[in-house]
């Protein structure tokens, strides 16, 4: 750990060292002037661009620069303005000690993280919560209203932490503090971008897309240690270990790339080992095989609350630290994956809100029929299915405009393309429909009845007031339909799951790199036309039509991912049935800090020790046990935090 006192501020970073630049690095960081003062926690991947935009002369920019001085050089040069040419993951720090300002700021997507405290007199910063609570004035103080929203599945107050007064900084964020103020502003925004008018084919999209997504695996190899990927088996981790490997062969061609792959040889239903045995049959993999299904959730407890600061919102996380303890053993300091590629490139079901409009209902059978195939479901099923939840809702859309010539011109056009009783079609999208709408009773608003809380916490935080969804109906009928795909980032599961992802590798020393949270690349991806998402029946058209000749049919054409709920149920029913049932126990007559009330807790374990859990019981018991579990190490205000130490961050004081 290296810090630097500066009158009223201090820094201090402990540092992971991955890239050979890294290894010349030590932070925080002074200019030669004495005026600036930095520390980041960063990874440039446009260091060439960036040092061209700064005027350096060839040959200037060598392994022996480091990325905070490209940094802090830009930042020299267009004081804020900087945050707007730097691509890449980092959370940074900037003392002007002349001006007396200091400047903090996230990334453009929110991959790197940053925490603050603020009082009257103090600012307290830090990439994790424990850094910040290391803080003697800190309170550690519980935000039983976050904790409750958590309980409830209600993550809408996205900045809030579940300790009173430390707030997460949103993405593309900046932070500016200055004697007597403190603003907080957005620098960047993530858009859709113009139309490239060289893309005329959906080949040509294919062509841009495999050249943005190998540029992104490219950029994100640059390592002074080895480097390895997580393997699933789906399509997204197969996409990005084909693309490291065809890179790395460029300089290497005999290089082995290091494959993680957790298998569930006790839980078929969750194990996607043939797709794994698939993709490495291709060549040039060194694999490792880390078992998920023994040891299980209750068994990882232990570990993951040595690092985790907020409950998880995903159950499954103990098993990216069951790869990564494997990663750490094997001097793997870098691991690549394909996390959440389903945002970035996107499904493409908005084709039949695209053909919905156009009133080209043929189309819309004739893509639903295809997708029947490809998914191995009935051609009524299917008919049905995106009937209901993109051509319905523009029936819908008709009756609330009162247009009802043009209304029954098109539920005559559905009828004899989808083979739908054209009577059902005009009661249930037209009568009522129109009952609905007259009675307000409106589908865009959705109003939360948290069954796991008591009426009192549920009152006492107001989790009965209505929401509006990041997408409504109307929007798949108005606008731009590229606005949709854009909305996706919306989503807080979206930048709430990285801080988990990343606390998770920095546990064990190791740097995570999300190829398709490339700006470049989702930038692009939102450019893509619906049509090329979805064709010939197959979602997510564009990423399979790219890698189709790198990887084998048996993974491009497989239609879903296996389920981890089958392993869940497998460890409560099986594996660790003792180990949650007395964990329950322990929960139930504690009541989360009277939180809770028993009957759906414990209706929904029963139903998931006996194999049939309903839609929700997983989350539920998985967010009611992770609760407890976190409040087993911080019971109440002013008790010492169990912790250890703090991974890579820094500390601020003002």
């Amino acid at each position: 750990m290296h810090q630097h006192l500066d009158g009223p501020v201090g820094m201090g970073h402990a540092m992971l060292y991955t890239t050979p630049e890294s290894l010349h690095e030590r932070l925080p960081m002074t200019d030669p002037s004495g005026r600036y003062l930095l520390t980041a926690d960063a990874r440039v991947d446009n260091r060439e661009e960036l040092a061209r935009r700064l005027g350096w002369p060839a040959g200037r920019l060598t392994d022996a620069v480091p990325d905070s001085q490209l940094i802090l050089e830009a930042y020299k040069r267009w004081q804020e303005r900087a945050l707007e040419y730097i691509l890449g993951d980092f959370t940074l720090a900037v003392w002007d000690r002349i001006e007396r300002r200091l400047v903090l700021a996230r990334d453009h997507l929110g991959i790197r993280v940053l925490y603050l405290y603020c009082a009257p007199d103090l600012l307290v910063w830090g990439t994790e919560i424990k850094a910040v609570l290391a803080h003697p004035r800190v309170p550690r103080s519980v935000n039983e209203a976050q904790l409750a929203r958590y309980l409830a599945d209600d993550f809408s107050h996205r900045t809030e932490t579940v300790f009173q007064g430390i707030e997460r900084v949103p993405a593309a964020t900046m932070v500016v503090v200055e004697p007597g103020r403190r603003q907080q502003r957005t620098y960047w925004e993530l858009s859709i971008p113009p139309e490239d008018p060289s893309l005329k084919t959906p080949e040509d999209y294919v062509a841009a897309f495999r050249e943005h997504m190998m540029e992104a695996v490219r950029c994100r190899l640059r390592s002074a240690y080895p480097v390895g990927t997580q393997l699933s088996g789906g399509l997204d981790s197969s996409v990005v270990a084909v693309a490291a490997r065809c890179v790395l062969a460029q300089t290497d061609p005999a290089a082995a790339l290091r494959t993680y792959s957790t298998v569930f040889e006790r839980v078929p239903k969750s194990d996607e080992r043939p797709y794994i045995e698939a993709v490495l049959a291709t060549g040039g993999f060194d694999p490792r095989f880390v078992a998920g299904d023994v040891p299980g959730f209750m068994a990882w407890q232990d570990t993951l609350w040595r690092y985790e600061d907020e409950p998880l919102v995903n159950p499954n996380y103990y098993l990216t630290y069951g790869l990564n303890e494997r990663a750490r053993a094997d001097g793997t300091r870098i691991m690549l994956g394909g996390f959440d590629g389903d945002t970035v490139v996107g499904y493409g079901l908005e084709r039949f809100a695209e053909l919905a409009r156009q009133e080209d209902w043929a189309a819309f059978v004739g893509n639903a029929d295809a997708v029947a195939t490809r998914r191995q479901w009935g051609p009524r099923r299917a008919r049905a299915f995106y009937f209901e939840r993109y051509g319905g809702w523009y029936l819908e859309d008709l009756v609330r405009q009162g247009r009802w010539l043009r209304w029954w011109r098109n539920v005559t056009a559905v009828a004899r393309a989808a083979g739908m009783s054209r009577r059902w079609l005009a009661v249930q999208y037209g009568v009522d429909s129109l009952a609905r709408h007259l009675m307000r009773r409106s589908q865009d608003v959705v109003s939360d009845a948290p069954d796991l809380l008591r009426e009192e916490t549920i009152k006492r935080y107001g989790l009965r007031q209505k929401r509006t969804p990041i997408v409504r109906k109307a929007d798949f009928f108005s606008g731009d339909l590229r606005d949709l795909h854009l909305r996706k980032y919306e989503n807080p599961f979206f930048s709430i799951g990285l801080e988990g992802i990343e606390r998770a590798y920095a546990a064990f020393g190791i740097e995570a790199r999300h190829p398709f949270f490339d700006m470049r690349l989702v930038q692009f991806c939102l450019g893509i036309p619906p049509a090329c998402k979805l064709r010939e029946g197959w979602t997510r058209w564009i990423l399979r039509a790219a890698f189709r000749d790198f990887l084998p049919a048996i993974v491009v054409d497989r239609p879903q991912k296996a389920s981890l709920a089958h392993n869940f149920v497998f460890q409560v029913g099986h594996v660790e049935k003792e180990a949650f049932a007395g964990a329950l126990n322990t929960v139930l007559e504690e009541g989360a800090g009277g939180l809770l009330q028993a009957a759906p807790v414990r209706s929904a374990y029963e139903r998931i020790r006996q194999g049939r859990p309903e839609s929700g019981d997983i989350g539920r018991l998985s967010r009611v046990m992770l609760v407890a579990e976190w409040r087993r190490r911080h019971p109440a205000v002013g008790n010492a935090v169990q912790r250890a130490t703090p991974m890579p961050s820094g500390t601020t004081v003002h």
